[in-house]
């Protein structure tokens, strides 16, 4: 059988896969053959066997390029050794951390860890950690985390640490003179705009609401023409037709389906015009 070259992909039950360059269905590899390898190295490996099923099983025969990017993960301290526990359970293997290179991790703490040597099938791999995160529960952890995980650019190159040291800390004098008049105007203006638009939301609103108030009310008109013409008059009227109501021993209703309808758009009037019944 042929040799063929891929990308490792870790599981997190110990086993993995060959991601195939040329797009074939992927190659399984046992969990002793993952201990040789990492997430995400790339390998050259031979198929070695098919399952009952007819998928490949592979022996890894050489390693052509080794993970580069950072691992992030715990540090721990365990039976007196130092480790890095992948925050990607997909690398299966946690990473030796000598006491010299623990970069000023404390346990428990999230850290981001370089491999200083390579796994092989009976040693762990060895790292050192370059970069501390943060505790577990830290605000914003989630962020550093997917930041280096997915390989964000995050850091200035020398060029432009160099040209920021040569800003003042503090606003100079003549700086502030040249742009204060337009930030105060360019603030007054964002203010004024927000007001305008509150207003304008309101407006709308409320010329929605009294659209609808007059439809109601035309449809009322045909059955109580004496309620309407109040309400015409005044909206305000509309409490002085309840108590009006209320005073006389009972409502003005209209008997039947066509009561109850008539009733439906006078709760719905009262309700548009922000008062019950």
């Amino acid at each position: 059988m042929g040799e063929i070259e891929g990308t490792v992909q870790g599981h997190r039950d110990g086993h993995g896969f060959v991601l195939r360059d040329d797009g074939e269905p992927d190659i399984y590899l046992s969990p002793q053959e993952m201990h040789a390898v990492l997430h995400r190295d790339r390998v050259r490996v031979r198929v070695v066997r098919y399952d009952r099923k007819g998928r490949p099983e592979g022996r890894v025969v050489e390693i052509l390029e080794r993970l580069r990017a950072p691992i992030i993960g715990r540090l721990l301290h365990e039976g007196g050794a130092w480790i890095v526990a992948p925050e990607d359970k997909r690398y299966g293997q946690d990473i030796l951390v000598p006491p010299g290179a623990l970069g000023g991790g404390k346990p428990g703490q999230v850290v981001v860890a370089e491999l200083t040597e390579p796994p092989s099938l009976h040693v762990q791999p060895v790292g050192r950690v370059t970069e501390v995160l943060g505790e577990i529960d830290d605000p914003g952890l989630e962020i550093e985390i997917a930041v280096r995980k997915y390989e964000v650019p995050h850091q200035f190159d020398a060029a432009t640490l160099q040209a920021a040291a040569k800003l003042p800390d503090e606003i100079r004098a003549g700086d502030r003179k040249h742009r204060s008049g337009g930030q105060q105007r360019q603030a007054g203006d964002a203010v004024a705009d927000r007001a305008a638009q509150r207003r304008h939301a309101a407006e709308a609103h409320e010329d929605g609401a009294r659209g609808m108030r007059a439809q109601l009310l035309r449809r009322l008109e045909r059955f109580e023409p004496e309620f309407t013409a109040q309400a015409r008059t005044d909206e305000t009227a509309r409490q002085h037709a309840q108590r009006q109501r209320h005073a006389e021993g009972g409502d003005r209703r209209l008997v039947g389906p066509q009561g109850e309808q008539v009733q439906r758009m006078r709760d719905l009037f009262h309700a548009v015009a922000g008062d019950g019944l």
